[in-house]
């Protein structure tokens, strides 16, 4: 809402840099930057040299500011993934699998964040991923707060150069060539490979500055204070390859061949065959003279340093170019924004973000509900007028429910009462459709000796007793055997003393059994070579038909106990040894039936 300022904090072993920048509206500028040197402190250990950066904060104004402070990126980790296109939803859920298998069988907890990047280089929906043990992020966070330093966000120092770069430099983001940054520290430095905006790869090195003092040192027989002073006096020569200097950027030109090998292996065949059309230095180590032309020299492409310019100073300062790249990070103007805050950091500095933001929103909140209770009193009024209309109609709705209910019930008894009438007074029709749809389905050769419904078919069965003494005793038909129920019954002669009929027990009228298929047998000439072929006309026939649904022969379980039916045709055909034909059952459902039994749920 006003102006604001954010301190990129980038803390180093030789140096520690801060960059401030400062918000007003839409315009961002750097309004101050500053080094500690550490070397000249004769600081021993970490937790020594954040105390003395916590007291160099308190000199410069700055330690109540928004501070960004940067995680060394041999720490962290990065890699573009690629997601299948359109994947918004979930995309969260995606990148969180990632994580896990960039951190592969590590036992470790991982802190990750991404950043979703155009679709380019044959990538269709990139996302750029970064992940870091959360013990690290966490024993870096009690270190600065045990100093007295509150940071409200850590970023990685390779995407911070990155994001320097983007920010000095916008008209990049249309080169879609790789290009290289190399940011070179005091202990490590960091190669990042860019195209058309975006962060492809990030990788660590292990040559610093450090190293070139320490070889300065031991070349000329003088302490480390005297290396690091030669240094900055010293220059890398093409013409002298025996040098110390010579065979130090030779070791850095043989980790940068290193890295970039390791780039193309995994990259996309858009880019990894394209040659590096330019190389940007940047950190402490872009100051040494002549490593810009030594670079250039084996990388075969252009080499230029880059960085902020501090006001009042004209020359870029390579060694500001982390510590600007955090300061953009934390003022939201960065291109690649990965944070390495666990969650409880980010939510804070969420709420400190858009604080002022909240405080105008709450004031317009409190203006629109004064003026929401008005307009709600207003409009209550209204409707208690409207609801006391409905409330007068839902009384007499009240009223008439209870005669609504006798009606159902009503009409529910009587459809009841015509069930018996509905399911019984059409079996002859139906028996007599299925009679004449039989006559259609049947070759000229083919008779049909019995036609029942499937309750008189079981109720004729007879037991396996039965089956036995059938041979001695004559049997006597029993009940179900006719079309609608029932067997022969005796007539009562002149005389005969006839007894009450007795009433079979009520049956509720929805438990009255349907008929709904019917029982077939009959002959058909046999094929010896295709025995069924005849069956499987007659069966095809009644399907095609409206009147069945369904027909299949009857399973031999179903047949046991009715070989009654055929015992009669069995010694007519041992009288006609000539004759030859095929026994075939058949059960005919019937496609449509008369009444419809109501659920369980309906009938309560």
């Amino acid at each position: 809402m006003g102006q604001k300022r954010i301190i990129g904090l980038d803390i180093g072993s030789g140096a520690v840099k801060g960059v401030a920048l400062a918000l007003s509206g839409k315009r961002v500028a750097l309004t101050e930057a500053r080094v500690f040197d550490c070397r000249a402190e004769g600081i021993l250990n970490e937790a020594e040299l954040l105390n003395s950066v916590s007291g160099w904060l308190e000199q410069l104004g700055w330690r109540d500011d928004t501070l960004i402070v940067g995680m060394p990126q041999y720490l962290a980790t990065t890699q573009v993934s690629d997601f299948p296109p359109g994947a918004t939803t979930g995309l969260a859920e995606m990148v969180e699998f990632e994580t896990q298998q960039l951190a592969g069988l590590s036992d470790d907890v991982f802190l990750h964040d991404y950043q979703v990047m155009e679709p380019k280089f044959g990538r269709h929906n990139p996302v750029l991923i970064g992940i870091c043990r959360e013990s690290a992020v966490r024993d870096r966070i009690e270190m600065l707060t045990n100093a007295g330093i509150s940071a409200s966000d850590l970023a990685m120092s390779g995407i911070a150069v990155a994001n320097a770069f983007f920010g000095l430099y916008p008209d990049a983001v249309t080169n879609d060539e790789p290009q290289l940054l190399l940011d070179l520290g005091a202990e490590n430095a960091t190669l990042s490979v860019i195209a058309g905006g975006q962060v492809l790869f990030v990788g660590s090195l292990m040559f610093g500055g450090e190293r070139l003092t320490e070889l300065l040192a031991k070349e000329l027989g003088v302490d480390p204070e005297e290396g690091e002073k030669l240094k900055h006096e010293a220059q890398i020569s093409l013409d002298d390859p025996g040098s110390v200097l010579y065979k130090a950027g030779e070791q850095l030109d043989s980790e940068m061949t290193t890295v970039l090998d390791h780039w193309r292996a995994q990259e996309r065949d858009e880019l990894a065959d394209r040659k590096i059309v330019r190389c940007w230095l940047s950190g402490g180590g872009a100051k040494l003279r002549g490593m810009d032309r030594f670079l250039a020299e084996k990388l075969g492409c252009p080499v230029s340093v880059f960085g902020p310019v501090v006001p009042d100073v004209t020359d870029p300062d390579p060694a500001l170019a982390t510590a600007f790249g955090l300061a953009l990070h934390g003022i939201g103007r960065c291109r690649a924004a990965i944070s390495l805050s666990p969650p409880e950091m980010r939510w804070l500095v969420l709420r400190k973000r858009y604080f002022a933001y909240l405080a105008v929103s709450a004031a317009l909140i409190v203006l629109m509900l004064v003026g929401g209770i008005v307009q709600s009193v207003r409009f209550l009024a209204s409707e208690q007028r409207e609801l006391g209309i409905r409330l007068a109609e839902l009384n007499e709705c009240e009223r008439l429910i209870p005669q609504l209910e006798n009606t159902r019930n009503a009409i529910r008894y009587h459809e009841m009462r015509l069930v018996p009438f509905v399911e019984r007074g059409n079996r002859a029709r139906k028996f007599i459709a299925g009679m004449n749809g039989l006559a259609a389905a049947c070759g000229e050769a083919d008779w049909f000796i019995y036609f029942a419904d499937d309750a008189s078919y079981q109720e004729g069965k007879t037991t396996e007793k039965e089956r036995q003494t059938s041979s001695k005793t004559p049997a006597t038909p029993k009940g179900g055997m006719g079309l609608f129920g029932g067997g022969p019954a005796a007539v009562p002669g002149i005389g005969d003393t006839v007894s009450a009929p007795e009433f079979p027990r009520l049956l509720p009228v929805e438990d009255l059994p349907r008929v709904e298929s019917i029982i077939i047998a009959g002959y058909t000439p046999l094929l010896a070579e295709r025995p069924y072929e005849s069956v499987r006309g007659i069966v095809k026939n009644l399907d095609e038909m409206d009147h069945y649904n369904g027909v299949d022969l009857l399973p031999e379980v179903d047949r046991i106990g009715r070989e009654d039916i055929f015992e009669p045709w069995v010694a007519f055909f041992k009288q006609h040894p000539g004759d030859r034909y095929k026994a075939f059952t058949l059960r005919l459902p019937f496609a449509s039936l008369e009444v419809n039994k109501r659920d369980a749920e309906v009938k309560q």
